[in-house]
């Protein structure tokens, strides 16, 4: 009785050693593929080593080559930003990737700017370039409560890819703001946005200029303090009717505005002032 359970312990141990060491097997041999193919998974929770759709879909649109440098000091990358960055050579052969050691090549730096901080990123495609400044990787957040700044958010994916974009497409997208009605400054979250997505931003006076021009992509008028003239009416009704985008920011305490209340009102829009209580 003995020597049948020693032999069946025996049996047994050996069949988990042998499964053990096919798991050991099968785990080399899909590191070996992984490793060849340069295949990763990001198993993160909110998948901060990917990059998006919209990355994807630009840089498989890629019709002009660019070399992204990475100024990162010999031995010393962002283990976070470089798996991001590495990302764009993978999907797109246009991609390529080189690191350069500000110290080591400052006759290389030079050509493009006086000052590019360690860390920071640069993109070139032919005579056109992008310094995406590595202070900016990272948004932050004040905190009134703290009086501290909190990390909010990683930015550094939406800075490359409209610093490719914006290297790339020579007629960058551009947004124009109108001017000449005493309007309020775009909030800087907003003009650093355009930018951080290869827009370009314009100021149109179109009490001077009379029409849109063709190459607008979305019009803002932003808090103007006097109204719109009928003539700067028609011709943004004209532009928004064959399909142009505006976006309107109006201050609700300011003053009366009935041109561009009427303007608005053809797209179903309306305003009225009401007192709010919580």
């Amino acid at each position: 009785m003995k020597g049948i359970i020693q032999d069946k312990r025996v049996r047994y141990g050996g069949y988990s050693v042998l499964m053990t060491l096919v798991a050991i097997a099968i785990l080399i041999i899909i590191n070996l593929v992984a490793a060849q193919l340069d295949l990763k998974w990001d198993m993160s929770a909110n998948k901060i080593y990917s990059i998006s759709d919209d990355t994807r879909n630009i840089l498989d649109g890629l019709e002009a080559d660019v070399t992204i440098y990475a100024m990162f000091p010999t031995g010393s990358a962002n283990i976070l930003f470089k798996e991001i960055i590495e990302q764009y050579p993978s999907r797109s052969g246009r991609v390529k990737l080189e690191y350069r050691d500000p110290v080591l090549y400052p006759t290389f730096l030079s050509q493009y700017s006086a000052d590019i901080p360690e860390y920071s990123l640069l993109v070139v495609s032919g005579d056109r370039f992008r310094i995406i400044n590595s202070n900016d990787f990272i948004k932050y957040e004040f905190d009134y409560s703290t009086w501290q700044q909190y990390p909010v958010a990683i930015e550094i994916e939406p800075l490359l890819t409209g610093a490719i974009r914006a290297v790339c497409d020579p007629d960058s997208p551009v947004v124009y703001r109108l001017i000449g009605h005493d309007e309020s400054e775009l909030p800087p979250a907003i003009t650093e946005q355009f930018s951080r997505e290869g827009y370009e931003l314009r100021d149109i006076n179109l009490i001077l200029e009379g029409v849109i021009p063709d190459d607008c992509d979305a019009v803002i008028i932003s808090t103007p303090r006097w109204d719109i003239t009928p003539d700067e009416a028609k011709a943004l009704s004209g532009y928004l009717m064959a399909g142009g985008a505006a976006a309107l920011l109006i201050n609700p305490s300011g003053v009366e505005t009935p041109n561009l209340y009427d303007l608005a009102a053809e797209y179903g829009l309306g305003f009225s002032r009401s007192l709010l209580v919580e």
